[in-house]
């Protein structure tokens, strides 16, 4: 298999995948869909209203300030059927794909509860590298 961790987190290998993710934002719970996911982040599709709630001043004049947000999705992995993946993540760009179809990519900023060592574990056993 591949490497999955490079120093260059774009060059980092990206799996295909399609769960469900929980959004928790400063004021706000919403569901979006993992497209996509590498070790330094992961991509999300979602509504216009998603993006909207998630970042609300889009078109802020502080471009530096990252919408901070936490996230949680299960994948399977060697020892467990559904393992919790629990993070925090920065929004990085948001894209808009079709008329109520976004993209959003973040970055990892921290994991919780070992998350971290889960999601290995699934790329290595169940990982489908795009």
């Amino acid at each position: 298999m591949e490497a999955i961790f490079t120093k260059d987190q774009r060059g980092q290998v990206r799996f295909r995948t399609h769960f469900k993710v929980h959004l928790v934002g400063e004021k706000c719970e919403l569901e979006a869909t993992v497209t996509n996911l590498s070790l330094s982040g992961l991509q999300l599709e979602c509504s216009r209203q998603v993006v909207s709630t998630l970042a609300p001043n889009k078109q802020r004049t502080d471009q530096q300030t990252p919408i901070n947000i936490h996230a949680h999705f299960q994948v399977p992995t060697s020892r467990e059927s559904r393992a919790d993946i629990d993070f925090r993540c920065l929004i990085i760009y948001t894209r808009r794909q079709a008329q109520d179809r976004y993209i959003i990519g973040a970055q990892f900023s921290q994991f919780e509860h070992r998350s971290e060592e889960a999601l290995l574990d699934y790329f290595t056993h169940f990982g489908e590298p795009i």
